[in-house]
C-alpha cells in the first residue's frame, strides 16, 4: 500500500514540473489576468498634482505586441474636478510603460488610453485614473484678486453678498453691482429652510448653497457641518485647495456670511492628511461699514486660529431648531 501510494506521488510531481511546458499551460499562463494593468494613475480615482509633470505607469502581460497611448485633456469640471471634464485627445503615441508627462496646465485634467494588441490580433483598451494638475504647493494657497469684494447693500444681504464675491472668484469677474446682489439674495431666500412666517430677513446655509448653484458658481456646493473647529477649518482648507473656489464659512453662530478665500498650512492638503491650518484668509461684507458686534474683516485679511475662534462658533439657529444646531458649518464646493 505504502509503495502503490509513493509510485502515484511520484507520477503526480512529475506531471507538475511538466504542466507548465505543455501548449496549453502556456496559454493559461498567457491569459492570467489583465492585459494591461493600470498602476498610476489608478483607473477610477483622482490623483492631485501639484506640479506640471507626473509618471504614468502600468504592466502589460507577455502577448500584448504592440500599443497605442492617447492623453486625454480638458479643463476641470464645473466643481472643480475631473468627473464631468469634456476632453478632448492630445497626442497618441505607442510609447511603454513607464512615460513621463510634462507641460500639464494648472486646472486642467489628464488621462491616458491604452489600446493594446495581443497575439492572434485581438485588442484591449484600458484607461487610467485621472490627474488632477494643481498650482505647486508653497505653503499656503490663496484664491484672492483685486476686484471681487462687494459689500453688501442691505444689513441683510450678507449672503446674497458673499454669494456675489464667491462668483467674481469663480467665473473671473468683478461684480458689486446692486441689481444683482439683490438677486442672488433673493435665489437664496427662495431655497431657504426659513419661509416668511419664521421672521426671518436673511437667508441661511441652505438658502446660501441654492443661490451659488444656480447662479452659476458651480453644482457642488453643499452644506457641511463638522463636530470639531479644527475638523471645519481643515475641510475648507482641503476644498479650496483641491477645486480652486472659495469657502463659505458660518459665523456668530450662524448669523453671518464670510467668505474664505485661502490658507496657510503646515503641508499640502492635496497629498497629505497630515497638516495642520495655521492662517486663513477670509473676508466679511460688512466692510467697510462700522462694526456692530466685533467687526467683519476687509478683503484678503490674514487670520491666526485663535482670532478665527472668536468668530467661526457653533451653529445656534435662533428661529428655532435646525439641522445644523451645534455643528461648525462651511459652505463648500
Amino acid at each position: 500500500m505504502l509503495g502503490r501510494s509513493t509510485r502515484a506521488l511520484g507520477l503526480a510531481l512529475m506531471l507538475a514540473m511538466l504542466l507548465p511546458v505543455l501548449p496549453g499551460a502556456v496559454a493559461a499562463a498567457a491569459d492570467d489576468g489583465p492585459a494591461i494593468a493600470i498602476e498610476y494613475p489608478a483607473a477610477g480615482r483622482t490623483v492631485y498634482v501639484p506640479r506640471s509633470s507626473a509618471t504614468v505607469r502600468w504592466s502589460e502581460r507577455d502577448d500584448v505586441t504592440d500599443r497605442i497611448v492617447t492623453e486625454e485633456a480638458g479643463p476641470a469640471d464645473a466643481n472643480g474636478d475631473c468627473t464631468d471634464a469634456e476632453v478632448e485627445q492630445t497626442w497618441d503615441d505607442d510609447h511603454r510603460s513607464p512615460i513621463d508627462v510634462d507641460d500639464l496646465q494648472v486646472g486642467w485634467c489628464y488621462r491616458y488610453r491604452i489600446e493594446a494588441e495581443l497575439e492572434g490580433g485581438d485588442t484591449t483598451v484600458e484607461r487610467t485614473g485621472w490627474l488632477r494638475i494643481l498650482t505647486p504647493w508653497t505653503g499656503k494657497a490663496n484664491l484672492y484678486r483685486a476686484g471681487i469684494f462687494s459689500t453688501q447693500r442691505r444689513g441683510w444681504w450678507c449672503v446674497g453678498a458673499s454669494v456675489q464675491m464667491m462668483r467674481n472668484i469663480v467665473r473671473g469677474e468683478s461684480d458689486q453691482s446692486f441689481a444683482n446682489q439683490e438677486n442672488y439674495q433673493r435665489d437664496a431666500r427662495s431655497t431657504d429652510r426659513y419661509t416668511s412666517g419664521d421672521g426671518a430677513r436673511g437667508s441661511d446655509p441652505q438658502g446660501w448653497v441654492g443661490s451659488l448653484r444656480v447662479n452659476g458658481a458651480g453644482p457642488g456646493y453643499h452644506v457641511k457641518e463638522l463636530r470639531h473647529f479644527r475638523g471645519a477649518v481643515r475641510s475648507a482648507a482641503r476644498s479650496v485647495r483641491l477645486t480652486g473656489k472659495p469657502v463659505g464659512l458660518l459665523v456668530g453662530h450662524g448669523s453671518h456670511a464670510w467668505v474664505m478665500t485661502g490658507f496657510v498650512a503646515t503641508a499640502d492638503p492635496a497629498v497629505t492628511d497630515d497638516f495642520e491650518v495655521t492662517a486663513v484668509y477670509v473676508m466679511g461684507s460688512l466692510h467697510p461699514r462700522k462694526p456692530v458686534s466685533g467687526f467683519d474683516p476687509a478683503p484678503n485679511t490674514r487670520m491666526g486660529m485663535d482670532r478665527l475662534k472668536r468668530f467661526l462658533t457653533r451653529y445656534d439657529d435662533r428661529l428655532g431648531p435646525s439641522p445644523w444646531d451645534r455643528s461648525y458649518v462651511i459652505v463648500r464646493p
